[in-house]
């Protein structure tokens, strides 16, 4: 019996490994060493070969040898899929009734908390009629630089008028209650000032419109006769464009007569504004202030 040389064997068991590939090619997935001689098979193929790109049936050699090598490869991602098909099919399914049980316990944990998020949000709301309450009642009584009387007469209505919510805890109403009382005291106060001031300045345009038509009245001074003899013309200086504006010497006879009366009389500032007032209305018998009595007193 003839002896096996070392290529022979070689040979044989590369034949045996490329044969078992193409029966199964999945074993080179699970078992090292068979993937390891199967390699080695294809590796002997391509060493073995000898390029010849002289002729047409040497470079078209070359290409089946690439060929040979790319099917196998091919062969082996098959088997891949084939063995990890229910695997995957597995997976997909795993993952589906996953995302179905996430809705549907999503959908029960929000069930079980439905009562306190609604008490919540129902408490936010509480808190915010409770804020707008608190603002409206602390802004009411704030007297803004456009404010007349009727319209802190306006707000003073509104404040009465406020309906707190039935909602409302009782510390709650009480604060409100006592914010009531306080914008209702200090917008009674400004009303009474407002008015008050509306009146002075209506009085104030009174005499300054009597004022005007007394001055408008007043006849012009009489110029005295200028020789004509040697009469030089003197051109007088330019006016200021913007002269000083001054009170009417009725107004500041109206001051010192008030400043006179709290010195002397010792009266208070609103009694003494009273008087002067009346005085410049003639409203006090046989006395009537002129710029002669101010200066004569």
């Amino acid at each position: 019996m003839n002896a096996v040389t070392p290529i022979e064997a070689s040979a044989e068991s590369h034949a045996d490994i490329l044969a078992e590939f193409e029966a199964n090619p999945a074993i080179v997935l699970l078992d090292e060493a068979k993937a390891a001689a199967f390699y080695a098979a294809c590796v002997a193929e391509v060493e073995a070969h000898t390029p010849d790109l002289t002729t047409k049936k040497g470079r078209d050699a070359i290409t089946a040898l690439a060929t040979k090598i790319r099917n196998r490869k091919a062969s082996i991602d098959k088997a891949r899929l084939a063995r990890t098909k229910d695997w995957r099919d597995q997976i997909d399914a795993v993952n589906a009734a996953g995302n179905r049980a996430k809705a549907t316990y999503q959908a029960l944990e929000d069930r079980a908390r439905k009562p306190l998020v609604d008490w919540e949000a129902e408490e936010a709301e509480k808190a915010r009629r409770a804020k707008a309450a608190f603002d409206f009642l602390q802004d009411a009584p704030v007297v803004l630089w456009n404010d007349t009387s009727h319209s802190l007469a306006a707000r003073l209505d509104e404040v009465k008028a406020f309906t707190l919510p039935n909602d409302f805890t009782e510390e709650q109403r009480d604060g409100c209650e006592r914010l009531r009382g306080v914008a209702i005291a200090a917008l009674t106060t400004a009303i009474v000032e407002a008015k008050q001031k509306e009146r002075d300045a209506a009085d104030l345009a009174r005499l300054r419109a009597q004022e005007a038509e007394r001055q408008a009245a007043a006849p012009a001074p009489i110029s005295e006769p200028v020789a004509s003899a040697a009469v030089q013309t003197v051109t007088p200086p330019p006016r200021d464009p913007n002269p000083p504006t001054e009170p009417s010497a009725l107004l500041t006879a109206l001051g010192r007569a008030k400043a006179d009366l709290m010195k002397v009389c010792g009266l208070d500032e609103p009694t003494a504004k009273a008087v002067v007032l009346a005085i410049g209305r003639e409203q006090i018998a046989h006395l009537l202030l002129t710029l002669e009595s101010r200066n004569a007193g």
